[in-house]
């Protein structure tokens, strides 16, 4: 059964997708079969890969929509890497969900990964930067969730808003925990901002609730992205290993044992 990690934050800006793609596309890169999801209507995680999500024709859209299964709406990226796109058409999905009866709204993706959960390791979600139904949708499919806040106070309100989205609302809905860290993203050790974020977190979330890895404010994640191209790929063409592909390589070795440790307590 595959594992379900998802990226999420209420505020844009914070690193979602550039998490999820190099996430997803490392996590391939190490020999496990993955699937990416773009829950957001401007289809970012297409976007960063260089791909055009205008051009996809079956999207989650066409999916939640119940028009289409989820086998036609996977497209193959790479060598163990699948993604199920999104585009604008989402922007309409919470009218369309609404009014479909027979399905709980906030449980249609939850139901449809059931179908596809034999044919993959890990499964990783990138979030719309909104609580919308959509949003509502991808945590309540999600075993894990990864919380990326860039090194600013609005960073930190946009955990604060997720986090208590999930206690009052999602988990008295779906009757389990689902386990959720803070990463770090954009950090930059030169300013007093980013380590008064980090110091302000761990205090009063608890070391234990952040990962040790930071993603460190990095030029080249910033150019991988506008060539359309994962850290890993872009370090591979440019034949250096720059810092953004060290920190995420880190950050995905200690996001693995973290998971096999806990499905190891299982």
């Amino acid at each position: 059964m595959a594992k379900k990690i998802l990226i999420a934050n209420s505020k844009g800006g914070v690193g979602k997708s550039t998490v999820a793609i190099n996430t997803a596309d490392l996590m391939s890169e190490k020999g496990y079969k993955v699937l990416l999801i773009d829950t957001d209507a401007q289809g970012h995680c297409s976007i960063s890969l260089g791909k055009n999500p205008l051009k996809y024709y079956n999207t989650i859209f066409e999916l939640l929509k119940g028009e289409v299964s989820i086998k036609d709406c996977i497209h193959s990226l790479y060598e163990n890497l699948d993604i199920l796109p999104s585009n604008l058409n989402l922007f309409d999905i919470d009218e369309v969900l609404s009014v479909r009866k027979k399905l709980t709204p906030h449980f249609a993706l939850q139901k449809n990964l059931k179908l596809v959960d034999d044919l993959y390791d890990y499964i990783v979600i990138d979030s719309p930067p909104n609580l919308g139904m959509m949003a509502y949708n991808a945590i309540i499919a999600s075993d894990f969730i990864v919380i990326p806040v860039d090194s600013s106070l609005l960073g930190l309100e946009g955990y604060i808003r997720i986090k208590n989205t999930i206690e009052k609302n999602i988990i008295p809905e779906i009757g389990r925990v689902i386990r959720e860290k803070i990463l770090l993203t954009m950090y930059d050790k030169r300013t007093n901002l980013s380590k008064q974020v980090e110091s302000t977190i761990k205090s009063r979330y608890g070391e234990e609730n952040v990962f040790k890895t930071i993603i460190n404010r990095n030029t080249d994640i910033q150019k991988s992205t506008a060539q359309g191209l994962s850290i890993r790929r872009f370090s591979n063409k440019e034949k250096k290993i720059p810092q953004g592909y060290t920190d995420f390589n880190f950050f995905i070795n200690e996001l693995l044992s973290i998971l096999n440790k806990d499905e190891a307590i299982e």
